[in-house]
């Protein structure tokens, strides 16, 4: 039961009204949505939170806050080593000690957090002495540089409250650079003060038997894009409250054919969700336009249509699925109208099928 129902607790939601747990059915009032709660009982509100904000949560590729943070710091550190033939040789003396102070805070943090001893982060050839007492009197050394016993007295509090001393003192050491450090440095400071996705849980202290108690012993949780587990929104729709009989889903992924429906089939039988069978075509790799799933009377009847397909790309479905990707930055006009045209031929071409379906699906509820 246990397993259950941590696995049912994943699938959290957000809407202009209501924020909360899909399944479960425990929802609070949007506009109350990151305040604290203990027991059920509001202990401190907090401002109602932006659309902007929620826009960027709910696409947000990553919640855990130690891989966010290890993983952008990877990346600042990548980035700053490409760049350091570029900006030593154009900006003055103290590049190289400055950019080694910022390489060996880097190392720390990911060193400390991947478990492993930083200590040999805290001195650095040829260092800048107020920045080398900063580094031994935070690493625990003594007057004579010689190291104590780190592993006692390291913690995530003083690894933090060291990255923020030297970012903060950063400028006073190496004056004479501006710009692109700048950047660098704020970036680090921002990581180590990272709260992005993590939000106060109104479920923390409660006592709901349906819920895991890992959730309700959290004060904090942490959010992210559910598309990452399954990219269609199956679960919102399927909470058993919504009575829901009949799902359109205009298929959008850029993964294999079926992924997301097939994903959703698995996950319903696996928490025991009612769902109509999924069969594939033969030739799945030039899908049709119209799917229709409706075996099972207790489950709502599913229409698949996947967005590239064999009537608006004519032969050529790879093709589309390649030249418009995720993660491309930037569409040309072109290419926008081009994409706009195919996802509206899928409505166009497929009315009269969705007019019926629906119409069967209304007689059904008047018998």
């Amino acid at each position: 039961h246990f397993i259950y129902a941590l696995f049912i607790d994943t699938w959290f939601e957000i809407t202009p009204h209501e924020c909360g747990y899909s399944q479960t059915g425990a929802f609070v009032d949007s506009k109350s949505f990151g305040s604290q709660f203990e027991k059920g009982a509001k202990t401190k509100e907090q401002p109602e939170i932006d659309m902007m904000y929620l826009q960027g949560l709910c696409g947000s590729a990553l919640a855990d806050v130690e891989e966010i943070r290890n993983r952008i710091r990877k990346q600042i550190l990548h980035f700053f080593t490409q760049m350091k033939s570029t900006f030593t040789t154009l900006q003055g003396p103290h590049m190289e000690e400055g950019y080694q102070v910022l390489c060996n805070l880097l190392e720390m943090n990911i060193s400390f957090h991947k478990g492993n001893d930083p200590s040999i982060y805290y001195r650095f050839k040829g260092a800048f002495k107020n920045a080398t007492k900063t580094f031994f009197s935070l690493g625990k050394h003594d007057k004579d540089g010689q190291k104590v016993k780190i592993e006692d007295s390291i913690t995530e509090e003083t690894v933090k409250k060291h990255t923020l001393s030297v970012c903060h003192s950063f400028f006073d050491w190496f004056p004479e650079l501006k710009d692109f450090w700048k950047v660098i440095v704020k970036c680090i400071e921002k990581v180590s003060q990272w709260d992005w996705g993590t939000k106060y849980n109104f479920l923390y202290k409660m006592k709901v038997d349906d819920v895991h108690p890992s959730v309700l012993k959290s004060e904090k949780r942490h959010y992210e894009d559910t598309g990452l587990l399954i990219n269609s929104p199956y679960l919102s729709i399927l909470r058993k409250e919504r009575n829901v009989d009949l799902i359109i889903s205009l298929d959008f992924n850029s993964g294999v054919q079926f992924e997301t429906v097939d994903q959703a089939a698995q996950m319903c039988k696996d928490l025991q969700i009612p769902f109509p069978t999924v069969e594939h075509p033969e030739n799945i790799e030039e899908p049709e336009d119209f799917y229709v799933f409706k075996d099972n009377p207790n489950a709502p009847v599913v229409i698949h249509m996947p967005l590239f397909n064999a009537m608006n790309c004519k032969g050529e479905v790879k093709m589309c699925e390649t030249k418009y990707t995720t993660f491309q930055l930037a569409y040309s006009d072109e290419m926008i109208s081009d994409l706009l045209e195919k996802a509206g031929l899928n409505i166009k071409n497929t009315k009269e099928k969705l007019l019926k379906e629906i119409e069967e699906v209304i007689q059904r509820k008047k018998n």
